[in-house]
């Protein structure tokens, strides 16, 4: 199957989309776990609530002194986490608008953060290169790890919250036992001249099995990091991707300029020209596994996961002379609903068309290009969320008390194995 046969404006549907939902950068995007709302956060310095069903706003919440660069929603959707340049997470009643808690302990900008599956432990990362560990009901830091040698760009917690996956500007995707702090691996993607890309966005897979890899080099890449090896890689539309030797190999990049990427600091919050970002599993078991992702061009990708095809570009509206970058997408209720936050302000919400893709799944199996019993991504874990009640309290300080400082281990430093495409 190629594009050629494939009706691209199918696979999604636009639901809506709504214009300058910020005075400034909108930075961040989360679906609820209920799927009830959509929260947003700024550079503005605010984080704000919409109903996902109609896009209207339901509400602000303010108390940043800086822009916020991430949020999360805890798993009972009763409470958001945001992290801010003004080196503080707060944590906020959903219900209230309120702030009950103020985190202290980072040192620099706090630049991603995510809750365990149970709502108790909130994990952060920052520019300042650590990784804490914060216990949600005391306030307090239970561990610092010393984590990256540059700024940690993203994280995520595994399926069942023992593993913690950092992704930094340094090259390195490191995994970390949550209970104990430990440095599990590490995994590097070394090219022939020993060279290597800063990693923007990590994730795992569902069942915890495979972590997907956005770089710098416009690529992203799908790891078996059990056995230290890249399984699959994928491209985008647009320029060359360069091979081990430096040499165009004619593939396709992402619409990403491979060699010179660009970091820029817009009001003292990252934003990355030049690369794929938020990327996400589409799964389901009826339907075929696919992966989404943003990028610089305006446009979000969707692969078929098996088979490396593109089989959707979604494209952000606005002005066609001057494409938005798209800073953040996410999903609810594995990929049925997709959300995305572009350069340019807007919100964009589409629908999965589950006939069409069902329709392409079954013309797969019927030509022999897709085997039935392909590898379940999706969790085993119950997904009944566990409600965690905070005591509201106006601020705490980590004053380092009970905290244990993790140094991370080398030796442990593998270049990964090639999957054949670079």
């Amino acid at each position: 199957m190629t594009l050629d046969n494939i009706d691209l404006g199918k696979l999604y549907i636009r639901r809506y989309s709504l214009d300058k939902i910020h005075d400034e950068f909108t930075t961040s995007v989360k679906l609820s776990p209920n799927g009830k709302y959509i929260a947003t956060g700024s550079s503005d310095k605010l984080i704000k609530i919409w109903d996902l069903k109609t896009g209207n706003f339901e509400k602000s919440l303010k108390g940043h002194s800086k822009g916020v660069s991430d949020i999360c929603w805890s798993p009972d959707s009763k409470y958001i986490a945001s992290a801010s340049d003004d080196e503080t997470i707060i944590i906020w009643s959903v219900e209230y608008g309120k702030c009950i808690r103020i985190l202290k302990g980072h040192t620099y900008h706090i630049t991603c953060l995510e809750f365990n599956y149970k709502g108790n432990l909130l994990i952060s990362g920052s520019s300042d290169e650590a990784i804490r560990i914060w216990d949600v009901l005391r306030g307090k830091c239970l561990k610092t790890l010393s984590a990256h040698s540059d700024p940690i760009s993203s994280l995520d917690v595994s399926w069942d919250g023992t593993i913690i996956v950092s992704a930094s500007f340094d090259g390195l995707i490191r995994l970390f036992d949550t209970e104990s702090g430990q440095c599990l691996k590490t995994l590097i993607y070394e090219y022939s001249g020993g060279s290597s890309f800063p990693v923007s966005y990590v994730r795992f897979s569902p069942n915890g099995k495979y972590i997907l890899a956005s770089t710098l080099d416009g690529s992203i890449r799908l790891w078996d990091y059990m056995n230290n090896k890249v399984v699959k890689t994928f491209i985008g539309e647009g320029e060359q991707v360069k091979n081990d030797d430096g040499n165009n190999d004619g593939s396709k990049g992402s619409g990403l300029d491979n060699m010179n990427s660009k970091i820029l600091k817009t009001k003292k919050t990252i934003v990355c020209e030049k690369y794929t970002c938020g990327t996400r599993f589409i799964t389901s078991n009826e339907y075929i596994p696919l992966i989404a992702s943003g990028s610089d061009n305006g446009n979000i990708y969707i692969w078929n996961l098996q088979t490396k095809e593109i089989l959707n570009i979604l494209k952000i509206k606005g002005d066609e002379h001057q494409k938005s970058p798209v800073l953040q997408i996410d999903t609810f209720d594995g990929g049925k609903i997709l959300a995305a936050v572009s350069m340019n302000g807007n919100l964009e919400v589409w629908d999965l068309n589950e006939n069409f893709i069902k329709s392409k799944r079954d013309n797969l199996i019927a030509n022999g290009d897709l085997k039935q019993d392909t590898e379940d991504l999706k969790s085993s874990r119950d997904d009944t969320p566990v409600a965690v009640e905070i005591e509201h309290e106006n601020e705490i300080e980590n004053e380092n008390e009970n905290e244990e400082k993790m140094d991370i281990d080398e030796g442990n430093l593998e270049p990964a194995a090639h999957d054949g495409q670079h």
